[in-house]
């Protein structure tokens, strides 16, 4: 299948000896042919201009190919979309986000060309995430629309603040008075942050772990843009905040690199909002009656959602 999609909508010959899962991935399954190419299948079409404007500014991404149309991502018969990247040379690093000095500190640097690369003005409504106001940039940075034209908060508009809602009204749902609590500090949050608006900038928002790849050069590469938005740059820094150790300098020495520090209240807000985003998704398998494993989903739930709200400080 995989060679007579390549050739059909790509042009490119592959035998595809060697074929492999990559591991992981919500949004859509990738695999690896011949340690050339990454073939990536989505069930819905996703919004690959962002990464695509990167990489031709020249920041270190696999940019998706383009198909013999001109589109990155090509529909396929069965209602599926495919889009195929690079393979890039790599590894992660063990043992995340404890890395060595000099990652970290590159890491950060690769943060700071990403914030830098793509500004738009102030605005008080710069903490929604909406893809597509990423995607009308991409396409033309030099025509910057009015950013209160396309960033809005009305009540809870986004997606995963309104399912959440529904979802506390189940009595059986796992930790319902902690979430209810959760969801109104998060909207606490949000006011205070609101009050301290941030200049927006591309940010890709998932950054760790898997995501980053260190090439046999020493270069850091930053993979899965599936999730990038326009908003405050601490967005790009919630998981290192939730996952360094206590008493570590990892989040000191990545800001190092940054050249910037970062804002506490709006930093606290994108990480109780990430935090509640990923529980969000497993509350909604354990909803589900099919769900296959509900003991590891909600073992998920507490290791991404449960514990780090527990651990997180309201900022002062």
């Amino acid at each position: 299948m995989i060679p007579a999609l390549l050739s059909r909508f790509y042009g490119i010959a592959s035998s595809a000896r060697e074929v492999r899962l990559l591991p992981g991935g919500y949004h859509a399954s990738a695999h690896v042919v011949d340690s050339s190419y990454v073939v990536k299948f989505y069930d819905t079409e996703p919004s690959l201009d962002v990464v695509a404007f990167l990489g031709a500014a020249g920041l270190p991404v696999a940019a998706p190919i383009p198909s013999l149309s001109g589109s990155l991502s090509p529909a396929l018969p069965d209602g599926r979309f495919v889009a195929v990247f690079p393979f890039i040379r790599g590894g992660t690093p063990d043992g995340w986000p404890v890395w060595s000095p000099s990652v970290l500190r590159s890491l950060g640097a690769l943060l700071r060309d990403l914030h830098s690369l793509l500004r738009v003005p102030p605005t008080a409504h710069d903490l929604v995430w909406i893809r597509d106001d990423v995607r009308i940039l991409a396409q033309d940075p030099y025509i910057i629309p009015d950013p209160n034209q396309i960033m809005r908060v009305d009540g809870l508009e986004v997606p995963f603040e309104a399912t959440l809602t529904g979802l506390l009204l189940r009595p059986d749902v796992p930790y319902r008075e902690e979430l209810a609590e959760q969801l109104s500090r998060l909207h606490a949050m949000r006011t205070a942050a609101l009050a301290r608006p941030a200049e927006p900038v591309v940010c890709h928002t998932d950054v760790g772990g898997d995501n980053i790849l260190v090439t046999p050069s020493g270069e850091l590469v930053l993979l899965d843009w599936d999730e990038a938005v326009l908003g405050p740059p601490e967005n790009d820094f919630v998981l290192l905040a939730r996952d360094e150790p206590p008493g570590s300098r990892v989040l000191d020495t990545v800001l190092d690199g940054y050249g910037a520090s970062l804002d506490p209240v709006r930093l606290a807000y994108c990480q109780l909002r990430r935090y509640l985003a990923d529980a969000c998704v497993r509350l909604e398998r354990l909803a589900d009656p099919g769900c296959p494993d509900p003991a590891a989903v909600e073992a998920d739930l507490v290791a991404w959602g449960v514990r780090p709200w527990r651990a997180l400080a309201d900022p002062h």
